[in-house]
């Protein structure tokens, strides 16, 4: 899923993930931009992201009410939003600030018809966070019309091509994916059920990997 430089999925809990998100985003911006990080708000982060262990059982338990991609969009950008913030207050405005958009829905022709008219729409619950490069775009989408289910995926795109929306996410393979193939299933990802713990440190990693390969790209 992500390159071999970045840290186990299996092998590290959410609370050590979260204190190395904010470590590694210090030595990898040291060389760009002087920046300091408050040491009182890694506890901060770590506690926020301790707060998630309850979002695994209204995850796994069905939701008539509203779509669980929007809703797991939607936990997904909760957790994220607070690392997100302390990042951009500690780089200021340079290269490795975030910008965040709000989870929102999006309704886009999917076919047309012989005279261009759109005939099946698809509709997406997409987020997305960006530094001035690349951007972490989360689209969740109900497939169940379809008997498909439901899905989120991650894509890494640059910023410049987040406007495209759909047509532009299609030309990358996703980072990852969290799948419900049906309505009585469960949510997995990588053929594993999607833990409480899974969530957050697959999410978390997602974001590390924006950080990781936009400091990249500024260093090459």
């Amino acid at each position: 899923m992500f390159s071999k430089s970045h840290v186990n999925a299996s092998a590290v809990t959410a609370h050590g993930l979260s204190r190395h998100i904010l470590d590694n985003f210090k030595k990898t911006s040291r060389s760009i931009k002087s920046i300091s990080v408050k040491p009182e708000y890694l506890d901060y982060l770590a506690a926020k992201a301790e707060q998630y262990s309850r979002l695994s059982e209204q995850i796994q338990q069905p939701e008539k009410t509203a779509k669980e991609s929007m809703r797991l969009v939607q936990a997904i950008y909760d957790l994220l939003e607070p690392y997100a913030e302390e990042m951009t207050r500690a780089n200021a405005r340079g290269p490795l600030a975030i910008s965040m958009q709000a989870p929102t829905t999006t309704v886009e022709a999917a076919e047309f018809d012989h005279m261009r008219r759109p005939i099946k729409t698809r509709e997406f619950f997409r987020s997305r966070f960006s530094t001035s490069l690349l951007s972490l775009v989360i689209r969740g989408e109900d497939q169940s019309k379809e008997r498909r289910g439901e899905r989120v995926d991650f894509f890494l795109l640059p910023t410049s091509k987040v406007m495209g929306l759909s047509q532009n996410e299609a030309l990358f393979a996703p980072l990852m994916s969290f799948i419900k193939e049906g309505f009585d299933s469960s949510w997995t990802v990588e053929n594993k059920a999607l833990s409480e713990d899974r969530f957050e440190r697959f999410t978390l990693l997602a974001l590390e990997h924006l950080i990781d390969r936009t400091s990249e790209e500024l260093t090459l």
